[in-house]
This record gives structure tokens, sequence and C-alpha cells, in this order.
């Protein structure tokens, strides 16, 4: 009776390392994946350099402009471009926003209020900003 418990006991022992080491292995890849996501999302940032009215106001178009101050380059079709909480559709002059460059966007239509300006891109990366009227 004695051996029998002993060999399940080893029998046990070994399935519950070959159980933990499992869960280990996939813990530290999943670990390692946000690790990656992370630093794919950190290269991808952008600042508003500057933002103002290009026309009269009723409603006013606003050029904003971009500087793309990460490492990957920003496609600049798939920007969502927020005034005061609401969505406007903008022109853009390229398609990309390459790295350390600067590049022109005109945001159509917006109606002044407070002019806190968002924008995000597909990834969500996103800058903020307050325009100004001039």
């Amino acid at each position: 009776m004695g051996f029998s418990v002993v060999i399940a006991y080893i029998i046990l022992s070994i399935s519950f390392l070959i159980v933990f080491a499992t869960v280990l292995d996939s813990y530290m890849n999943i670990l390692n994946l946000n690790y990656i996501l992370a630093s794919e999302e950190e290269d991808e940032s952008f600042t508003i350099l500057d933002c103002y009215n290009i026309t009269p106001c009723s409603p006013c178009n606003f050029s904003v402009i971009l500087k793309n101050t990460g490492s990957k380059t920003i496609d600049l079709n798939y920007l969502t471009v927020v005034f005061d909480g609401l969505i406007y559709n903008y022109v853009k002059n390229s398609t990309y926003l390459f790295p350390l460059e600067n590049e022109s966007i005109i945001v159509m239509n917006v109606t002044p209020s407070n002019l806190r300006l968002r924008i995000v891109t597909k990834t969500g990366s996103s800058a903020f900003s307050n325009c100004r009227i001039s």
C-alpha cells in the first residue's frame, strides 16, 4: 500500500509541474505580446503644432498643422477629427505623414464654441489642442 501511494504522489507531482510550466509559458507569451503592442503604439505619436481659422466664422474652416514625432508613418486617410465632442470632415494635401515631417489638414464647417480639438489615428494615438480664431 505504501509503494502505490508514493508512485501516485510522484505521478501527480510531475503532472502538476507540467501543467504549471505550460501555464507559465503561456503567461510569459501574453506578457511579451502586450509589450510588443505597447511599444508599437508608442512609436506612432504626433502633435498639433497650430490650429487657426482660415475663413470667417459662421461656420469656420480651420487649418491644423500636424507633426509626426514618432517613428511610424501615419495614414492621414484614417484620422478622426473632433472639435468640442463633434466629429468633422477634413481635407488633406497628402496621404501620409512621415516621421519628423509636418502636414496640414483643413477641417471643414466647424461651428466655434470652446474650440477644443482632438485628433485620433486608426491605432488610437491622439493629440489635443486649443484652436484660435484669428
